[in-house]
């Protein structure tokens, strides 16, 4: 007592838009199975997952976030450094004082879409050494009382 209806196979290319979130669906109008003849064929609907996560960056809406280590003298100094963002690798100016915690925003170099454009949010993972020499410690001394 059925229709007559064999199920198939069929491959389709769909173009995925800039930006859009995983767990997003997209439909395919009309490309799905006809339940009966001389009937319209039903939609297909396609829900998007992420195959793998990013371990560099973290995204929020159209936010994306990532954290860099520096050196404490370019925490102090100030200095250019280069960084990974979704568009690519870019230089970067950190102002002088930058320290842990605080975040340097790149307006505009986040996840891009046909509609909106996010920030990129640096977060500073400021290093010390582990080991000072002898010449290092005595400046490092030096500053110190400048500072009192």
């Amino acid at each position: 007592g059925g229709v007559g209806h064999l199920p198939e196979v069929a491959h389709f290319k769909i173009k995925i838009p800039s930006g859009v979130f995983p767990g997003a669906s997209m439909k395919m109008a009309g490309k799905g199975h006809c339940l009966y003849p001389n009937a319209s064929p039903g939609d297909i609907i396609v829900s998007l997952r992420p195959t793998m996560q990013n371990k560099t960056f973290k995204r929020e809406g159209f936010d994306v976030h990532s954290t860099i280590k520096i050196p404490f003298t370019v925490a102090a100094l100030g200095g250019d450094v280069q960084i990974q963002t979704v568009h690519g690798l870019e230089n970067v100016t950190l102002p002088i004082g930058a320290g842990s915690g605080p975040v340097v925003v790149l307006p505009g170099r986040g996840v891009k879409s046909d509609t909106a454009v996010g920030n990129h949010h640096l977060h500073l993972d400021v290093g010390f050494p582990s080991y000072l020499k002898e010449e290092q410690m005595s400046l490092l001394q030096a500053l110190d009382q400048t500072l009192e």
